[in-house]
């Protein structure tokens, strides 16, 4: 980046210097590096002392990038192994734009790096392994909502139980995938992976939520994870009742709502849904 001669450089001028300087690799030819002109925008505390403290920084942000990603894809890292996890996080750092200031949301763009990365060929099931470490990541920091008190529902007609509309707590998701990423999860965690990875696909459903201060991530059933799915995007229980009939019985239905309230999941019923559209239901959409 050119800099004026008679000015220093504007607050966009910058960042937007430092900002390429930290993420951008090491060119061939230094003259050309934004390096080279460190002391046009650092100013050292004593001769040649500007590049000594621009290399913190440099040095600074892929080490906090890194320990951020190592703690919220533990699993992931096993996996890989050292060489690869490391070379990984090379590419994410300089591939992935940081818009927050929290480090704990440093790694929210993995998931989509992995779906074209090379990495992807040799182990396919990593995408999802990413993603279902992130909903675990995001379930740990979400905020922890008061439950709903069955009495507050106890007098409501038919009627509104048909446009009702459930809201349960931030740290609820379901994670569905054609591989055994739970389970490589898990066993990523326990260190028994041992260099045995999947071979075959093997459609599974994550239920992610929070009890606590710990997260859980429960397996369940392709019916329990189409009607969570569908609640989680503002279907009306009407309309989940329709989508189910004939496909589930009602008695497995009552057990899953139970166990959603038993364990706090629930924090809200609404009667105020809109009618959706069957074909809409069909195609697993919901309108909100």
């Amino acid at each position: 980046m050119a800099v004026k001669s008679n000015a220093p450089p504007t607050l966009r001028e910058l960042q937007r210097w430092m900002c390429a300087v930290i993420r951008a690799p090491q060119p061939a030819d230094r003259k050309r590096s934004p390096r080279a002109d460190c002391s046009a925008y650092v100013l050292p505390a004593a001769p040649q002392a500007a590049a000594v403290r621009l290399q913190v920084y440099i040095g600074g942000y892929p080490a906090r990038i890194r320990e951020s990603l190592e703690e919220s894809f533990p699993a992931v890292a096993k996996v890989l192994g050292p060489r690869h996890w490391t070379r990984l996080v090379e590419r994410y750092t300089r591939w992935a734009p940081q818009p927050s200031y929290n480090l704990n949301h440093a790694g929210a763009l993995l998931p989509k790096l992995l779906r074209t990365d090379p990495l992807a060929l040799e182990f396919p099931f990593l995408p999802d392994l990413a993603r279902l470490e992130w909903q675990v990541v995001k379930a740990f920091h979400a905020r922890a909502m008061r439950p709903l008190s069955a009495s507050a529902v106890a007098q409501w007609s038919s009627e509104q139980w048909e446009r009702a509309v459930i809201r349960f707590q931030p740290a609820v998701s379901v994670v569905e995938s054609d591989w055994p990423v739970r389970k490589i999860w898990w066993s990523a965690l326990q260190g028994k992976l041992r260099g045995r990875m999947p071979r075959s696909r093997q459609r599974n459903y994550a239920l992610v939520w929070r009890a606590g201060f710990r997260v859980r991530c429960d397996a369940i059933s392709a019916g329990e994870a189409q009607a969570l799915g569908l609640l989680l995007r503002r279907c009306t229980l009407g309309e989940l009742s329709r989508h189910l009939q004939g496909r589930v019985a009602p008695s497995e239905v009552t057990r899953w709502f139970s166990s959603w309230m038993a364990a706090g999941m629930i924090v809200g019923c609404t009667a105020n849904g809109l009618g959706e559209q069957a074909a809409a239901l069909e195609k697993g959409t919901c309108k909100r």
